[in-house]
């Protein structure tokens, strides 16, 4: 590879060298395209039909050309694709949906010809944009000799073709390198997944997190890598206050007291926001526009519960925990909404939540009150679970943990039994391995063929894995080897996944204009690449669990042999 790093140095500096043979990483010769680019911003591309020995140069040449003067000294990095196994797509049963599919962004690309006229868009670009190959055909159809043509002309006159591409980053500084990339990443090898790495990874996403507390405390809530910007509208009460809790635990961990401090700033910013109590000030709550989440109560409480400095919001945890026993029921339900009364949703969620925040008061007051009380709440709950319409993965890690919490003060079997339960049950449904289409996607916890449960997304690897960590440590307590190894290769294979998803180098973040504040964060999926809180925190706050519990021999992606 580093004849090809030199080639693409000495080109842009306007000297001339023989066209490199890059046989060894087996391009494609169905054309090339580059794109140069400065701190991220894209500032010149091409594209060129045919072989390497060709097409390279007349693309590098023209992408070269393509830069602004001013601009041509910041070229920092190149990323050239060799296209290959170019197919027609028909837009007919199914066949565009299929080979367009979202699970393709950033490894295919397409052409799009009509007339004498080829539009090409590269695999890698819609990475960058954060674009889907319907957004692309969409901004493709207001070309100029496309606008006017209607679906049928359009289905008539044009040809859609997709393909694939072998990915190279050229970094110019210090030193010509290059580097094959796997949707504009790096594919990491299952050897990789072990301790040191895995601290490596917490180590990095706990920085990510602190860095996006202001100086207000105001936590980033979703970051958008490849426009360098937060998006300041979004927002969500329980994956704010879940980013607080996991701040927590990462400042108990460290023993920092810079730390501390920005812990510190962070609750207080969220409770001078949204905590708001009862006319008489005995029920406390967390509201965002004009909805009081039970979900949002309890974790709040947690927040306060697990930060370096409780006494300091005593009297806001007392009354947040007034609000939660005021919504438990006496059939072991909770009522979902302190505000608007009587709205519903949230099931698979807001109550395990609670039940995460009660487990953990129980476990330090065993106050044999609310032990009757989360009992007779777990046997409600899982009654509702095991019905076959209610059954969903999303209520199991929460479940997990507050079960486990108990469990390491009670030794309940019955709590461990319905732990394994749910946990043996969602490695099945849920988690991708030999079935994944592409090496970044194994070790996902995502369904296909069950979308109603949710789409990829690093938060729900996150906040499956905070579970099995659990169940894990039942199992290995309980002398239960079956499922410990079980679990271990589970949480293993989940790791595989996460290290291709978080933001780690001036590989994956190409085409990132404030890569500083990228680096750490998780993407949302292999192909989404915004960050929001809770791809942070939830890995995070597993993970923690993780290295904690972890021997060396557990870290393993495929059973013993």
């Amino acid at each position: 590879m580093a004849h090809l790093a030199q080639f693409v140095a000495a080109t842009l500096r306007g000297e001339t060298l023989p066209s490199p043979n890059v046989e060894d990483i087996r391009p494609g010769d169905q054309g090339t395209y580059v794109s140069l680019r400065a701190t991220g911003h894209l500032v010149g591309d091409a594209w060129r039909d045919g072989p390497p020995a060709t097409a390279l140069p007349a693309a590098l040449d023209a992408a070269f050309t393509a830069v602004e003067a001013p601009q041509r000294g910041t070229i920092d990095s190149a990323i050239i694709e060799f296209a290959h196994s170019f197919a027609t797509v028909a837009d007919e049963d199914g066949q565009l949906a299929h080979e367009l599919h979202d699970a393709h962004r950033g490894v295919r690309g397409f052409s799009l010809s009509h007339g004498q006229t080829t539009h090409i868009v590269p695999p890698t670009h819609m990475l960058a944009r954060s674009t889907s190959f319907s957004d692309e055909l969409t901004r493709l159809r207001q070309q100029p000799s496309l606008a006017g043509l209607d679906d049928e002309a359009f289905a008539r006159e044009t040809q859609l073709r997709r393909f694939e591409a072998v990915q190279v980053r050229v970094g110019l500084a210090p030193d010509p390198t290059a580097a094959v990339m796997f949707r504009g990443n790096t594919v990491v090898d299952a050897s990789a997944v072990t301790q040191a790495n895995t601290q490596a990874w917490a180590e990095r996403a706990a920085a990510w997190l602190l860095q996006h507390v202001d100086g207000e405390g105001r936590m980033t809530y979703t970051w958008h890598p490849g426009r360098g910007e937060a998006d300041p509208d979004a927002n969500n009460m329980i994956r704010q206050w879940m980013a607080s809790v996991a701040l927590g635990r990462w400042a108990r961990r460290v023993q920092d007291p810079a730390v501390d401090a920005v812990v510190m700033r962070n609750l207080a910013f969220n409770l001078d926001r949204y905590y708001v109590t009862s006319p008489n000030g005995d029920l406390g709550r967390i509201e965002y526009r004009g909805r009081s989440k039970l979900g949002a109560i309890a974790l709040a409480a947690l927040a306060i519960r697990e930060c370096p400095d409780p006494p300091r919001f005593a009297l806001q945890q007392a009354a947040l925990r007034r609000q939660i026993d005021s919504m438990w029921q006496p059939d072991g339900s909770f009522t979902l909404y302190a505000v608007p009364a009587g709205r519903r949703g949230g099931m698979n969620y807001y109550p395990g939540e609670a039940l995460v925040y009660l487990g953990e008061v129980y476990h330090d007051t065993r106050d044999p009150e609310l032990l009757a009380k989360f009992m007779t709440s777990f046997r409600y709950y899982k009654s509702w679970h095991l019905k076959s319409d209610n059954r969903s993965p999303p209520f199991v890690p929460w479940h997990t943990q507050a079960y486990y919490t108990v469990w390491s003060a009670t030794q309940d079997p019955e709590l461990a039994a319905f732990i394994f339960k749910m946990n043996d049950w969602l490695i099945s449904s849920m988690q991708m391995w030999k079935n994944a289409d592409y090496p970044d996607a194994a070790g996902q916890f995502f369904n296909p063929r069950r979308r109603q449960w949710g789409r990829e997304n690093a938060s729900s690897t996150g906040v499956y894995i905070e579970g099995i960590a659990d169940a894990f440590a039942v199992a290995k307590a309980v002398g239960d080897t079956r499922r410990e190894e079980l679990y271990a290769r589970s949480l293993s294979r989940a790791l595989l996944h996460l290290y291709h998803l978080q933001i780690v180098d001036d590989i994956d973040t190409f085409y990132m204009p404030r890569a500083d504040r990228a680096i750490g964060g998780v993407r949302t999926s292999m192909y989404r690449d915004f960050i929001r809180v809770d791809n942070v925190q939830h890995n995070l706050m597993g993970i923690m669990k993780i290295l904690d519990r972890f021997d060396a021999a557990d870290y393993h992606t495929e059973p013993p042999a």
